[in-house]
């Protein structure tokens, strides 16, 4: 996301942003001739563009979702939650939130993909399937593998689930380990306390 971010700025900056936009298009029109990577890469700057045609994106981004390579479904299911497919119409944008919710609830899937299906189902669905997203999320909380456990709750705490209970408990966890994953636990906690502090004052 960030390269994709990069090479847009530096276009926007020549000008060029219409050019890029074209260029992207051309390739995801043969998307049989890129690599999954490249179909990442091109789906995420495309993204981040103008006049997408997001049917023709998931499309292209979906079948990532099932790839035995971790770091290319992690990938496309984050994408796909990217808040440009709320603009999908009613039934594709269901069919999206279906299919990453199916991801989400395959048990023999690996857990890392299964929570970021869920988060961006949650993020791209309404209702029952929201519902469904948060409920996946949960039960990993849940959980008596400490893995699971801190993925649910960096999930459902970056959806703003309630920071209190059982996800204050295991935030409160991860904020006490070294390294990044601390450092987010730390600033959900943060985001908690201060969402707290301000329905406190005006409740």
């Amino acid at each position: 996301w960030e390269r994709a971010a990069s090479l847009r700025e530096a276009a926007s900056a020549l000008n060029q942003g219409g050019d890029l936009d074209t260029a992207l298009d051309k390739r995801l029109d043969d998307v049989s001739s890129l690599n999954p990577s490249q179909i990442l890469f091109a789906g995420a700057t495309r993204l981040i563009g103008g006049a997408v045609d997001l049917d023709g994106l998931a499309a292209d981004l979906s079948p990532l979702l099932h790839s035995a390579e971790l770091s290319i479904s992690v990938s496309a299911a984050e994408l796909l939650g990217n808040e440009s497919f709320r603009g999908l119409g009613v039934e594709e944008r269901a069919d999206l939130a279906n299919e990453l919710q199916g991801v989400a609830d395959d048990s023999e899937r690996a857990p890392e993909v299964r929570i970021a299906a869920s988060v961006s189902s949650y993020k791209i669905g309404r209702g029952t399937h929201k519902g469904k997203a948060r409920s996946r999320m949960t039960s990993f909380l849940s959980s008596e593998d400490s893995n699971l456990r801190a993925l649910g709750a960096l999930a459902l705490a970056s959806i703003g689930d309630s920071i209190r209970g059982e996800l204050e408990d295991e935030l409160t966890r991860l904020g006490g380990l070294p390294g990044e994953l601390g450092r987010l636990a730390e600033s959900y906690l943060k985001m908690g306390a201060t969402r707290s502090l301000h329905e406190a004052k005006y409740s």
